[in-house]
């Protein structure tokens, strides 16, 4: 047998073990499924009350909580009177923490805690799914770095907002 054929017929085979191979990979995923009990699809949120020194912070909670349930898609944001679900409560803590500190006790790093204590109900059935649950957002950073208290709080809203979605639709 000379070194071409075997050469050869080592490439045809391969070659297509190699494609099914990655064809298989590929198909191999993990898949989130939503459980929205009840053919549920739709969620109404209550305007949040602020409960923080913060001015504004319920305003901005609210919107960022909104946001992610749009661009998420699994609920469809709508009025309580349209809405299968529905989503209140009220921000309750805004901390900032001091994580790290210079050679002289200054602090040059943060941590920016957000917290809300909510409520979601099955408006259909008329029953409370979950009652004053705290939820918490965070987000940290440096004095050094462009990212101030401002943006920190963004991300922290972004953050808490994502738990709260997380929580409403898969811990059911």
């Amino acid at each position: 047998m000379n070194l071409r054929a075997s050469k050869s017929r080592t490439r045809v085979l391969v070659w297509p073990l190699l494609g099914l191979s990655l064809l298989l990979i590929a198909g191999c995923g993990y898949t989130f499924y939503v459980r929205v009990a009840d053919g549920l699809q739709t969620i109404a949120i209550e305007n949040l009350e602020n409960k923080t020194y913060e001015h504004g912070l319920e305003i901005l909670a609210g919107e960022a909580i909104r946001d992610e349930f749009i661009f998420d898609g699994s609920l469809k944001v709508r009025q309580e009177r349209e809405a299968g679900l529905q989503l209140s409560g009220s921000v309750i803590e805004y901390v900032l923490e001091p994580l790290t500190y210079d050679e002289d006790a200054k602090a040059e790093g943060y941590r920016l805690r957000i917290r809300a204590k909510l409520t979601l109900k099955n408006l259909r059935k008329d029953e409370t799914v979950w009652k004053d649950k705290i939820i918490e957002g965070d987000a940290r950073y440096l004095l050094s770095e462009s990212l101030g208290e401002a943006a920190a709080r963004d991300k922290a809203l972004k953050d808490l907002a994502k738990e709260i979605l997380r929580q409403v639709i898969y811990t059911w």
